[in-house]
């Protein structure tokens, strides 16, 4: 029905960032069987524990051939999916997954803000057409994950305490839709207890983000500095000692006395360069829009949906944005003006990855590289090993914050096209 299974791309849209989470669990979703005459069932003798629920609707885009519905993946746990034909050739382009990060945000978010066939629009009572969708290139698949996100559900007490219990629901979904991949490629991995990522917040705020927010010598860096290293000694202990009596201090206090400060300033923490939306929970009033829309009757009809989406009360995380082309090759994305994913951090964590390329890349020049479509300088990309797009390659994107399909439309496209199709980006 999807097609063939040659790119996979996870990426991140972080949950409301600046309240301590609850740990670990997502709430499971407790529903009444649904009238199933609406959907088209599919099954397959190979895989007797599972079904599909697909319906076909023309929403968003309907110039290409849509699917939605449910993954069944047991009789109780229920992943819901939406499916979108590539605009040029669909039964050459590759097939490329989408889940949004959280763990616990619903994957439209990425579909109707960033990336997907339209954008959202009209304050939630319509959409518009995005012609720099990621289906311009590829087949796409938009996963709600985990079980209680978004339209993804679990019929009776079943939730996701885990990470490990996330990847074996996504895993399911992958040996259903294509039983000739056995492994998974290599994919953006959202970690679920405190990250070691606070120790570079305070060279970050104060001084080396393109726009610090605090003045190197002021108040807000001297106490950084003091409760930084603190920080960083109860995550070693989480790390070392893994338990929530060890990890809920130390994501407490990270959150309150590290992460508190860049709250306080009203900033956007996945742009610096603008204020937070006062009206929205994730700073963008288009994030409460999707949910109005998504929440639609008619819209939830022909999506086969059950549920109304809502935000995951899921634990913030730290993630890399990574895609995988094939089973040697990886590349990550980073953003100029996220302050809680700076790029200097990942670049730096990109040169202690250990591969066969290792001594290139740490050789590898950064360059700018510009668009195919109008010639607009893009960003920046160090890469190394093989021709093409390289085989491990790091790209920077300018005047990007966290959501750079939304924020450079024309660039990330760019990117993922030459990624795609292995094309270098610097001739």
């Amino acid at each position: 029905m999807f097609g063939r299974l040659t790119v996979t791309v996870l990426a991140a849209t972080a949950n409301a960032l600046f309240s301590p989470p609850t740990q670990h669990v997502l709430a499971p979703h407790h529903e009444p069987p649904e009238d199933e005459s609406r959907y088209e069932i599919v099954t397959h003798p190979a895989f007797s524990g599972y079904r599909l629920r697909v319906t076909k609707p023309k929403l968003c885009d309907p110039t290409v051939k849509q699917y939605s519905g449910y993954l069944d993946i047991s009789e109780h746990r229920h992943l819901f999916f939406w499916f979108f034909e590539a605009r040029e050739s669909p039964e050459d382009a590759p097939l490329m997954m989408w889940l949004n990060g959280g763990p616990g945000c619903s994957s439209t978010t990425g579909l109707l803000f960033e990336l997907g066939p339209c954008s959202i629009a009209g304050e939630g009572n319509s959409t518009n057409f995005n012609p720099y969708s990621w289906n311009t290139i590829a087949n796409m698949i938009f996963l709600d994950e985990p079980i209680g996100t978004g339209y993804s559900y679990s019929s009776d007490a079943s939730k996701v305490d885990t990470l490990s219990d996330l990847a074996v629901d996504v895993g399911e979904l992958g040996r259903a839709l294509w039983p000739e991949h056995r492994e998974p490629h290599i994919q953006e991995e959202p970690g679920d207890r405190a990250c070691p990522t606070f120790a570079s917040v305070p060279d970050y705020m104060c001084g080396s983000a393109p726009y610090p927010p605090f003045p190197p010598d002021g108040p807000e860096c001297r106490s950084l500095k003091r409760e930084t290293p603190i920080c960083a000694a109860l995550i070693q202990s989480c790390y070392r000692f893994t338990s929530r009596v060890t990890c809920n201090p130390a994501t407490l206090y990270c959150w309150q006395r590290v992460y508190g400060p860049m709250a306080a300033t009203g900033l956007n923490p996945y742009d610096l360069r603008i204020p937070c939306d006062p009206d929205s929970d994730l700073c963008y009033p288009e994030i409460e829009w999707i949910q109005t829309w998504m929440n639609d009757p008619a819209n939830k009809k022909a999506l086969g949906s059950i549920l109304w989406p809502r935000p995951s009360d899921a634990q913030q995380c730290c993630t890399i944005a990574g895609v995988s082309r094939s089973w040697h090759a990886a590349i990550s994305l980073c953003w100029e003006h996220r302050w809680s994913m700076q790029l200097h951090r990942i670049e730096r964590w990109m040169s202690q990855l250990e591969h066969k390329f290792h001594a290139d890349f740490e050789l590898a020049p950064s360059q700018r590289w510009k668009t195919s479509e109008t010639g607009k300088i893009g960003g920046e990309v160090r890469s190394a090993g093989g021709l093409g797009a390289g085989n491990v390659t790091f790209v920077q994107i300018y005047d990007g914050g966290h959501m750079a399909p939304h924020d450079q439309p024309e660039v990330a496209l760019d990117m993922i096209e030459r990624w795609i199709k292995n094309i270098p980006f610097v001739s």
